[in-house]
């Protein structure tokens, strides 16, 4: 058996051997076509990846090239727009051209003498020679002799052929002809008609036998040049205004006039001039001329809180837009601006008069007020209520409204249409909320129409571009009982003056092209330190006519009324020297960027002037694909600039000594410090507050912690936040808080910060009317000492003619609005010419030394850092009322007879609503 069991084994070992040998190669070809397909599977997919790189390159080279050509088509048009542009440029210039040759062909015969040859051979320079026998003098004498037109509006166009000739050849530049004046080699004087577009150069000889002749022709001629009025259209007469223009100038001569006898009868019953009315025991605003008996008046708990030009205030809003109790029953009233300077209590006024009409409704018929204001000062309307109506909390208050989330806004106004009041919205939410109802919607009939009694527009500046969806939104509301709020009734230019009285007064001033004609176009053509003296007259003359039109729906009161209640304000403009890195930065972006159309790259130019950390804090806070996304609009930059295209000579620093102004800062906080006093800077660039609160951590002596040391506004505050951080800062006790970083944009409306005295404009803003909201954040009721406000300006830089823009802005305002005569301190073309690099750093020897201020601290400066300080000039002394220039009062009675007798007193209203409707077309 055993032998028998060994041969089994070995039989089983060797099939077991031979199974596992086949295993191992079944195995291995197992594993093989595994390899073998994963080899063929990995092939596939990097086949796959490549034809899916090679179809999304096609992709994206189809998108470039649809692009690409979108964009040529755009080009394309914009190119056939310029190519039609200039045709018609083109044909303007050459009639330009005819009408300039002969101009010039007939004045250069009225100065040349022709008849030299006749004169027997006599020099014209002969000092022997009488004025009768010399021909020079003899045309010279002609020359001055000639009577100047009285009334430059008469000129014909022939008189006036100067305008675009003579007087705004640097201006045209190659628009026009230049005439040269020169003498050939036979000593005759050859005039040269130069012109690069002109087709033929003229050279007319002109028989002159002396160069001295040449000399006097010549200052002849620049004589006539400067006598040249510039060429403006003539001044429409009263027929060729529309009817419906007519209309409401007649209506609102109508109600002055009634007016001014309602108000010599009050004057003279109750023993007080206009003015006067806070010395009576009440501020009547209506009474029965017949009876004597008092109809409306103020509360007299109100009346004691009011300042005199405040009671001013609430009798003018009444009058110019209920007139009296006889008037509300069969007339809808009118409109008004109250354009007050910041800080004299414009809102205090406006609680007056609505808690009289409201209380009295019996007589007013005033039952829903609606009071429009910016996001930012709802809550400061609602304490304000609070505050001047706490003695009325049992009888005689009125409810206060105000929008806030939009499932409680129907709610809220059903309750106000219920029981009347006051409700406080925010512009913007107004706009989109008026955007989304309709006719039959609560919200329309509430505040659109039938809508409310009385509409308050505060910060009305805000409504100055009619085409804006907010204008177009509150436009609609039905009532025309309208009031604007606003301390700068006239902020960049006339035009969006007129867009405010058009919501007040409708037509009162004509269409827009009517109002261009008879006062823009005159007011701006003399202002400027080259108008001619029959252009300042004609200025001075409609701007009269303009603010005497107005005076009964305009009422201006500046902070001269401040000064019985109110310390001293002094406001200096520093001229501040750039260091060598700003002005190589400064130089490097304007040759690489800032040559087309300058105004774009604004924003990147102040950052340099600020100080260069600033553009690394802006591109640290912004990624390319994020530009011009925040809130701060000045604190942007154009997309077409590289990114970090300082870094080649700038790689950032952490001294603040790289800019002047910053150096100045921080030596005007240290004296601040020593004095005690707090300080408030503003400025339009958030990147510029973020560098120097990095500044205050790091390089500043003592300690600055934000919230304690020092506080911060900007546009992403809430308005909570905003309140909280001013009470802190205005907390007398509280000597720690001293300095206040504020956005301008941010934080120049419904603050209020009287506990500081000292201002720092950090940079100049194109409005000029912001930098005036800031300074009067601390300068206003409730400060206790003497204000003082820095302008900083770089020298040489755009921030030279951003100011520059901002006085001649403030000129046409005093003059239109305060009825000032202000100096006139820049050419026309000095204003256009914005940007350069040229003046950026002045040689040493020419810096004047300045005079000492009535300023201490502006003092100490000048000792330290006189090196930085280039120049400084008080700021108000560019806006002083020139009485020697003021209009005589033989010259007011005779322009303002001669505007009302262009037919206005023959004008009959027979029109009918159809014939209003096809004038205004």
């Amino acid at each position: 058996m055993e032998p028998q069991n060994a041969s089994s084994s070995k039989a089983e070992d060797s099939e077991g051997r031979t199974f596992r040998r086949k295993f191992v190669e079944f195995e291995r070809d197992i594993f093989n076509t595994i390899a073998s397909v994963e080899a063929a599977l990995e092939r596939e997919e990097n086949q796959r990846k490549k034809y899916e790189e090679e179809i999304q390159k096609l992709n994206d080279e189809m998108k470039s090239v649809t692009q690409l050509n979108k964009s040529l088509i755009e080009d394309n048009d914009v190119l056939k727009n310029k190519l039609k542009q200039s045709e018609a440029e083109k044909e303007e210039m050459m009639r330009e051209k005819t009408s300039f040759n002969n101009r010039l062909k007939l004045l250069l015969n009225d100065v040349i003498v022709d008849d030299v040859e006749s004169q027997n051979n006599k020099r014209p320079n002969d000092t022997s020679l009488d004025d009768e026998d010399n021909p020079a003098r003899k045309h010279q004498k002609t020359v001055d002799e000639q009577p100047r037109p009285l009334n430059p509006t008469n000129e014909t166009n022939d008189q006036n052929f100067t305008g675009n000739a003579v007087v705004e050849l640097q201006q045209l530049q190659s628009v026009t002809d230049i005439p040269i004046l020169q003498a050939n080699d036979k000593n005759e004087m050859i005039v040269t008609v130069d012109n690069t577009n002109a087709a033929v150069t003229k050279d007319e000889p002109v028989s002159v036998t002396e160069n001295n002749h040449l000399l006097s022709t010549e200052n002849q001629v620049e004589e006539r040049r400067k006598t040249m009025r510039r060429n403006i259209k003539k001044i429409m007469d009263f027929e060729c205004l529309t009817v419906e223009t007519k209309r409401a100038f007649q209506q609102e001569k109508e109600r002055k006039l009634h007016y001014t006898q309602k108000l010599q009868k009050f004057c003279e019953e109750y023993g007080v001039l206009p003015g006067e009315f806070n010395k009576l025991d009440k501020l009547v605003l209506d009474f029965d001329a017949n009876t004597k008996r008092e109809r409306l008046s103020v509360d007299r708990r109100l009346l004691t809180k009011l300042k005199p030009h405040q009671c001013e205030g609430v009798k003018f809003m009444w009058d110019a837009c209920f007139e009296s109790i006889e008037k509300l029953q069969h007339s809808n009233g009118g409109g008004c601006i109250l354009g007050h300077c910041m800080g004299l209590g414009k809102t205090l006024q406006v609680i007056t008069l609505v808690h009289t009409l409201i209380t009295h409704f019996t007589e007013t018929k005033v039952k829903k007020v609606l009071i429009l204001c910016p996001k930012s000062v709802i809550l400061n309307w609602m304490d304000e209520f609070e505050l001047w109506l706490k003695d009325f909390q049992n009888k005689g208050n009125i409810n206060t409204y105000c929008l806030s989330s939009a499932r409680e806004s129907a709610k809220r106004i059903k309750a106000w249409q219920k029981n009347g009041g006051v409700f406080i919205i925010g512009y913007r939410s107004f706009q989109r909320e008026s955007c989304k109802a309709d006719e039959k919607s609560i919200f329309h009939q509430a505040f659109v129409d039938p809508g409310v009694d009385l509409v308050v527009c505060d910060e009305g500046h805000l409504l100055k571009n009619p085409a804006s969806k907010l204008s177009l939104a509150i436009n609609k509301i039905r009532t025309s009982r309208r009031i604007i709020l606003t301390g700068s009734p006239l902020q960049n230019n006339l035009n969006e003056y007129f867009t405010m009285i058009e919501f007040v007064k409708p037509r009162l001033l004509g269409t827009a092209k009517e109002f261009n004609n008879r006062f823009v176009r005159p007011i701006v053509n003399g202002q400027f330190i080259d108008s001619t003296d029959e252009d300042i007259t004609l200025m001075k003359y409609r701007a009269y006519i303009l603010h005497k039109l107005l005076d009964g729906c305009v009422q201006r009161r500046d902070y001269s009324v401040l000064a019985e209640f109110l310390p001293p304000k002094q406001e200096y403009v520093l001229f501040i020297r750039l260091t060598k890195v700003q002005i190589d930065l400064y130089k490097l972006y304007m040759t690489t960027y800032g040559k087309n159309n300058p105004i774009v790259h604004s924003p990147q130019l102040k950052k340099i002037c600020n100080h260069p950390n600033t553009l690394i804090d802006f591109a640290k806070r912004h990624r390319p694909a994020q530009r011009n996304s925040d809130s701060d609009s000045s604190d942007s930059e154009p997309n077409e600039i590289a990114d970090n295209w300082w870094m080649p000579m700038f790689d950032g620093c952490d001294q603040p000594d790289v800019s002047g102004k910053m150096l100045l800062l921080f030596s005007i906080l240290s004296e601040c410090e020593t004095r005690g006093e707090k300080l408030l800077l503003f400025s339009g660039s958030l990147s510029t507050l973020n560098v120097i609160e990095g500044f205050l951590a790091t390089n500043s002596k003592g300690i600055w912690t934000r919230g304690m040391d020092y506080l911060r506004i900007d546009g992403s505050d809430t308005v909570d936040k905003r309140k909280r951080a001013m009470q802190v800062f205005n907390d007398e006790t509280n000597k720690r808080a001293r300095l206040f970083l504020i956005s301008t944009k941010a934080g120049s409306l419904g603050v209020n910060l009287t506990g500081a005295n000292r201002v720092i404009i950090f940079d100049a803003s194109w409005n000029p009317s912001d930098d005036i909201q800031s300074i009067f954040r601390t300068y206003r009721f409730g400060q206790k000492k003497e204000c003082y406000v820095y302008r900083f300006i770089s020298l040489g830089t755009m921030e030279e003619k951003i100011y520059d823009r901002q006085v001649s802005k403030l000129s046409i305002a005093k003059r239109v609005i305060d009825e000032h005569q202000i100096g006139r301190y820049y050419k026309e073309v000095d204003l256009q010419q914005l940007f350069g690099v040229d003046d950026l750093d002045p040689q040493v020897v020419q810096h004047t030394a300045p005079i000492p201020s009535n300023d201490n601290l502006l003092n100490a400066l000048l000792e330290t850092h006189g090196d930085l300080i280039y120049k400084y000039h008080d700021h108000d002394s560019l806006l002083v009322d020139m009485k020697d220039e003021t209009l005589t009062d033989q010259e007011i009675g005779d322009v303002w007879n001669e505007f009302e007798s262009t037919g206005i007193d023959d004008f009959e209203d027979t029109s009918t609503d159809q014939d209003i409707e096809d004038s205004s077309e």
